[in-house]
C-alpha cells in the first residue's frame, strides 16, 4: 500500500509539472503575438533618426541552441533594418525580441522576417527567445 501512496503522490507532481509547463509556454505564446501588453513588431517601425545610412544586421537562431552572432554593434540614431531567421530545429528560438526597441520577430519555417528601428540611447542591449533561453547583445555606440 506504501508503494501505490507513492506512485500516486509521483502521478500528481509530475501531473503539476506538466501544466505548469504547459502554462508557462502558453503565457509566453500570448506575450509573442502581442495579446498580452508585450510588444508585436512583424514589420517596419522606423521611429525616426538623424537619417543617416540603414544599418543591416542578420541574426540566425540555430538549432544547437543559439544565435549565429551572440554580439552585435550598431550605431546610435541610424536606422537598423534586422533581419531574422532561424533553424526549423531552434524550439523557442524562432521567435526574437528586442524589448528595449519593441521588436518582436517570429521565422516560421525558416523565412526571414524583417524589422526597423532607430537606436536612440547608447548601450548594450539583450536580444532573446521569449524564454530568454536564446540570448544575445546589442551594442549601441556614437
Amino acid at each position: 500500500m506504501d508503494g501505490q501512496i507513492k506512485n500516486q503522490r509521483k502521478m500528481i507532481i509530475l501531473a503539476v509539472a506538466a501544466m505548469a509547463i504547459f502554462g508557462l509556454q502558453f503565457a509566453a505564446w500570448n506575450y509573442v503575438k502581442g495579446d498580452n501588453g508585450g510588444p508585436n513588431n512583424n514589420g517596419n517601425t522606423d521611429t525616426g533618426g538623424n537619417g543617416g545610412e540603414i544599418q543591416d544586421v542578420y541574426i540566425r537562431a540555430l538549432s544547437s541552441g543559439g544565435y549565429d552572432k551572440s554580439q552585435v554593434s550598431v550605431k546610435l540614431g541610424s536606422p537598423v533594418r534586422l533581419h531574422f531567421s532561424a533553424d526549423s530545429g531552434a524550439g523557442c528560438g524562432k521567435i526574437l525580441v528586442m524589448r528595449n526597441f519593441g521588436v518582436q520577430l517570429i521565422s516560421r519555417n525558416g523565412e526571414e522576417q524583417v524589422a526597423q528601428f532607430t537606436p536612440s540611447k547608447e548601450g548594450v542591449f539583450e536580444y532573446s527567445c521569449s524564454m530568454r533561453m536564446f540570448v544575445g547583445q546589442m551594442q549601441v555606440k556614437a
